[in-house]
């Protein structure tokens, strides 16, 4: 398994894309490690431990019970 991508790698990636005009563009974010589905990204990051284990809790894919310390919620 691969290891999920890390804000300051995201924050890379965000910077090129800016820089490259895309900056005006909309995100899009998969429902599964695969890529087989995306959705339009809706809400701002979610950084709060109190608020990423809630939404850790609702999640399908395996990331309830992951330590919501590590984790910024995207979506």
């Amino acid at each position: 398994m691969t290891t999920p991508i890390k804000v300051k790698e995201l924050a890379k990636f965000c910077n090129e894309l800016v820089k490259n005009g895309h900056g005006n563009k909309f995100c899009a974010v998969t429902t599964d490690e695969e890529g087989n589905d995306w959705r339009p990204m809706w809400f701002k990051p979610t950084e709060d431990p109190k608020g990423v284990k809630e939404l850790m809790e609702c999640s399908q894919s395996g990331l309830n019970g992951q330590d919501p310390n590590n984790f910024v919620m995207f979506g």
